[in-house]
């Protein structure tokens, strides 16, 4: 039986037989996207996310949501692009640092899954020139 979803990307609804994030168009932009980068990232390891926009024209909010879904990582420890959406450390991917992710910060009075829904609405596109990636 298919169901109705809402688009991540674009806002539109569109009919799946799986829960899914995505439509099929945007599916395949994002898929396209990613294999840019990561054919990049291959021929160019560790440049950063400056060279990866400049030079592929994908948009930060793409390289954010790739670093966020785990598909990308920033290689510097303290890269000041990507923090996480609990306590502000600084991560390589993801959402949360590995103490809030784990509960090991000691502050349990928001849910990793109640930060994470807030966190759409404020992700920060901060870019610096020297932040590097990598393909995980």
């Amino acid at each position: 039986m298919s169901q109705n979803c809402l688009c991540k990307i674009c806002g539109r609804f569109f009919e799946s037989e799986i829960t899914a994030e995505y439509c099929p168009e945007c599916r395949k932009v994002d898929e396209e996207m990613y294999t840019s980068v990561r054919n990049y990232l291959l021929e160019k390891p560790r440049a950063s996310i400056f060279d990866v926009t400049t030079e592929l024209k994908i948009p930060i909010k793409a390289i954010k949501r790739f670093l966020r879904e785990d598909r990308l990582e920033v290689v510097e420890a303290q890269n000041g692009f990507l923090k996480c959406e609990k306590c502000g450390k600084s991560v390589h991917s993801g959402y949360f640092c590995k103490d809030c992710k784990y509960g090991r910060n000691g502050n349990n009075n928001e849910t990793v899954s109640n930060v994470n829904e807030k966190s759409s609405a404020t992700d920060q596109l901060d870019v610096k020139n020297d932040k590097k990636l990598k393909y995980l």
